[in-house]
C-alpha cells in the first residue's frame, strides 16, 4: 500500500503539466548599497590600505551614515552575490604589521557570473524573488506582472506580444526610423551612455544587457525589429540600466531623461498602433500629404473648437464621449473635443458657418481633395486577406523565419504604397483614353455584332496588337468560353469577323500602327516629368538636410558655448573663494602681529617716567609720582599746585 503510494505521489511530482515556476532570488543586495560598498573599497585602496570590515564601517558611516550593523550586512549580501570578493591577508605596516586580517576586493573583469537571466525586476528595477521569462533574459517580481505565472513556465508581457507581428518588417523599421529621429533630438546627452565615469565603473556590475539610442538607431537602419513591443522593449532596457547605475534619487538626471524619453516612445509605438498611414505621413510630409486616405479611411466630420466656428477634420480614434480629431487646413491640428462639438460632414455646411474665411475656404479645398482621391482608391480586398494570412502565420516561430527570409528578396515598400493612391487618377484616365481609342479601331465589329461589345466594359478591355485573322479568331473564342452560357455566339463571331476582315483587309493594311511613336512620345514625357520631380525631391532634401544640420550646428554651438561659459563661471567662482581664503589668512596674520607690537609699545611705555605738567618723557624727578621734563615745567607746575602737596623732604 504504502510502495503504491510512493509511486503515484513521485509521478504527480515528476508530471511536468502539474509543475509550476517557482520565483527564484537573482541577487540580495540593493543597488545603492551595493555601489556604496564599491565605492569605498576603492576609497580605502587608494589610501594603501587593506580595506577590512572597520574601515568600511567607519568609510560608511561617515560619507553614507550607514550603521556598522546594516554595513555588516549588507556586506554579506554583496558577498553572496559575488560583487565584492572576501580574502585573508597580512597586515604589512603600522599597529597590525604581521596580523592575519579578513580584506574585500572588486572582482576582476570576468569574474562575475551573469548566468542567463537579469539580476534585478524589469519593472521595478529592484532585488527580490523574481520570475525568468522562459523566451528572453527579463525577470519579474509575482507583483510587477500582469501574466499568469502558475503554469509550468513563465513568458513576459513583451515576448507574449512580439509573438503577432502585424507590420511587415521593412515598413515597420522605416515608421521606427522617424521615432528614432524624434527622440536623438529630445534626447541628446543618451547618445554618451557608455562613455562616462558612472557606466565604466558600475556597468559590470548591474547592467546584465547594454542598450543605447545609437544600437537602436543600427537595428533600425538594419531591418532587425520585427514587432513594435520589441522597440519598446529596448527603450525601456535604457531607462532599465540608466536606472541602475545613476539611480533615481534626484530630478533632471540622466535616469529621469531616460524615463521621459522611455514615455515618448511609448506615446509614438500608439500613434503607429493608431494610424501607420497618418504616422508615415506626417512625418514624410509629402505634397498634400493630409489630402491622402489612410487604410481604413477616417471619418469625415465638422468640428467646433472653442472660440472658433465648426472647421472640416477627419476623427483619428473615439475614447468613449470624446473624439481625438485632426483638422483640415494650414497647421492640421489635434484636438480632443466632445460628441456634442462633432457634426456629420453632409451637414449642411450654410447653417453651421456664417464667415468664410481664406483659411475655412483652405481647409474646404483640402476636404474636398480628400473626397477626390478616396473616392478614386482601389478596392483593398485582396491586400487585406494577405495581411490576415499574414498576421496567422506569424504565431510560430518557424513560419516567422520564413517569412523574414522572404522579406528579405521581396521588400516592401511603404513609399510605393502611399504613391499608389495619388497616381490613381491618372491611370483611370489613361485606361480611359486606351478604351476610347479601342473603340474607334473597333467600330465595324461592334456595329456588326452587339454581343461582343457588351460581353466586357469598354475600360476593361485590353488592348490588342492584331496581325491576322487566326489571333482574332483566337480572342473570340477566349471572350466566349467567359460566358458558356451563349455557345452559338462564338460561331456567329468568328463568321462576321473573318468576312469583315477579308472586306477591309486591304484598308487595314493601309492604316499604319503608329502606337510605338506615341509610347515613345508618353515615356519621353514621363521620364522628363520624372526627372523634375526628381530634381525637386533631391533640392527639398538637400534643403531639409542643411536646415537640419545648421539647427544641430546652432544647439551644438550653444551647448559648447554653455558648458564653456559654466566651465569659466566656475573657474572665477574658485579663483575668487582662493582669493578670499587667502586674504582672510594674511589678514589675520597681519592682525596677530600688530596685536603683538601694540602689546610691546604698551609694555616699553609703561617702563618710562612722563612729564606731569606736558606729558613728555621726564628727565627730573621729585617726588614719588611726579617728574618733569624740563626746569620750565618744573616751576610752572611747582607754582601752580605742587609746591602744596609735594611730600619731597626738604
Amino acid at each position: 500500500m504504502q510502495t503504491n503510494f510512493d509511486t503515484i505521489f513521485s509521478k504527480l511530482v515528476n508530471n511536468p503539466s502539474l509543475k509550476m515556476v517557482r520565483p527564484v532570488k537573482r541577487r540580495h543586495s540593493s543597488v545603492v548599497k551595493a555601489k556604496a560598498l564599491v565605492h569605498a573599497i576603492r576609497y580605502i585602496r587608494q589610501q594603501k590600505q587593506i580595506p577590512n570590515l572597520d574601515r568600511i564601517q567607519k568609510y560608511m558611516t561617515r560619507v553614507y551614515d550607514t550603521k556598522p550593523s546594516e554595513t555588516e550586512k549588507q556586506l554579506q549580501y554583496t558577498c553572496k552575490d559575488g560583487l565584492i570578493i572576501s580574502y585573508t591577508t597580512l597586515g604589512k605596516k603600522g599597529n597590525k604589521t604581521g596580523i592575519e586580517q579578513e580584506g574585500y576586493r572588486i572582482p576582476d573583469e570576468g569574474e562575475i557570473m551573469k548566468g542567463d537571466h537579469d539580476w534585478y525586476c524589469f519593472g521595478c528595477h529592484n532585488v527580490g524573488e523574481v520570475l525568468p521569462c522562459s523566451d528572453c533574459w527579463r525577470v519579474f517580481h509575482p507583483s510587477c506582472t500582469k501574466e499568469e505565472w502558475t503554469g509550468p513556465t513563465f513568458t513576459c508581457t513583451i515576448c507574449r506580444a512580439g509573438r503577432v507581428r502585424k507590420l511587415k518588417r521593412k515598413m515597420l523599421n522605416t515608421l521606427l526610423s522617424y521615432t528614432v529621429m524624434r527622440m536623438k533630438e529630445k534626447t541628446r546627452e543618451l547618445h554618451k551612455i557608455g562613455h562616462r565615469e558612472e557606466e565604466v565603473n558600475y556597468s559590470e556590475f548591474f547592467v546584465f544587457k547594454h542598450s543605447d539610442l545609437n544600437t537602436i538607431e543600427n537595428k533600425v537602419n538594419n531591418h532587425k525589429y520585427r514587432s513594435l513591443e520589441e522597440f519598446l522593449a529596448d527603450t525601456q532596457l535604457i531607462y532599465h540600466n540608466t536606472h541602475l547605475i545613476y539611480g533615481d534619487e534626484y530630478k533632471g538626471g540622466i535616469a529621469e531623461l531616460a524615463r521621459i524619453m522611455a514615455k515618448d516612445c511609448e506615446h509614438e509605438v500608439e500613434e503607429i498602433k493608431q494610424c501607420r498611414s497618418c504616422y508615415y505621413l506626417s512625418n514624410a510630409k509629402p505634397d498634400n500629404w493630409f489630402c491622402q486616405p489612410c487604410d481604413p479611411p477616417h471619418e469625415l466630420v465638422y468640428a467646433k473648437l472653442k472660440g472658433y466656428s465648426y472647421w472640416p477634420a477627419k476623427i483619428i480614434r473615439r475614447l468613449g464621449d470624446r473624439c481625438d480629431v485632426r483638422f483640415f487646413g494650414g497647421f492640421h491640428q489635434r484636438s480632443l473635443l466632445p460628441k456634442e462639438s462633432i457634426k456629420p460632414v453632409d451637414t449642411n455646411i450654410q447653417k453651421l458657418v456664417t464667415k468664410r474665411t481664406a483659411g475655412f475656404n483652405k481647409a474646404c479645398d483640402e476636404l474636398k481633395r480628400y473626397q477626390e482621391n478616396l473616392a478614386n482608391l482601389p478596392s483593398q480586398n485582396d491586400d487585406e486577406d494577405d495581411d490576415k494570412e499574414e498576421s496567422e502565420a506569424s504565431n510560430e516561430k518557424e513560419e516567422i523565419e520564413s517569412e523574414a527570409s522572404k522579406e528579405k528578396d521581396d521588400p516592401y515598400d511603404f513609399d510605393s504604397e502611399m504613391a499608389a493612391n495619388n497616381e490613381t487618377v491618372s491611370e483611370k484616365e489613361e485606361s480611359d483614353g486606351e478604351a476610347v481609342k479601342e473603340k474607334k479601331d473597333d467600330t465595324v465589329e461592334n456595329s456588326a455584332l452587339e454581343v461582343s461589345s457588351t460581353s466586357s466594359p469598354p475600360k476593361k478591355r485590353p488592348c490588342l496588337k492584331v496581325n491576322s485573322a487566326e489571333d482574332i479568331v483566337t480572342s473570340s473564342e477566349d471572350k466566349v468560353q467567359a460566358v458558356p452560357k451563349v455557345p452559338t455566339v462564338a460561331v456567329a463571331t468568328q463568321t462576321i469577323k473573318k468576312s469583315i476582315k477579308q472586306q477591309h483587309s486591304q484598308t487595314d493594311s493601309s492604316n499604319k500602327c503608329n502606337c510605338e511613336e506615341k509610347y515613345n512620345k508618353k515615356m519621353k514625357d514621363y521620364q522628363d516629368k520624372i526627372e523634375k520631380e526628381h530634381e525637386a525631391n533631391t533640392d527639398k532634401a538637400l534643403k531639409e538636410l542643411s536646415d537640419r544640420l545648421l539647427k544641430d550646428f546652432e544647439e551644438d554651438k550653444q551647448q559648447a558655448v554653455s558648458r564653456a561659459t559654466s566651465s569659466m563661471v566656475r573657474e572665477i567662482e574658485k579663483t575668487k573663494r582662493q582669493t578670499e581664503e587667502k586674504c582672510k589668512t594674511e589678514i589675520l596674520d597681519e592682525m596677530k602681529k600688530l596685536q603683538q607690537k601694540h602689546k610691546e609699545a604698551i609694555s616699553q611705555t609703561k617702563k618710562k617716567q612722563w612729564c606731569y605738567n606736558c606729558e613728555e618723557e621726564a628727565m627730573y624727578h621729585c617726588c614719588w609720582n611726579t617728574s618733569y621734563c624740563s626746569v620750565k615745567c618744573q616751576q610752572e607746575h611747582w607754582h601752580k599746585e605742587h609746591k602744596r602737596v609735594c611730600r619731597r623732604k626738604r
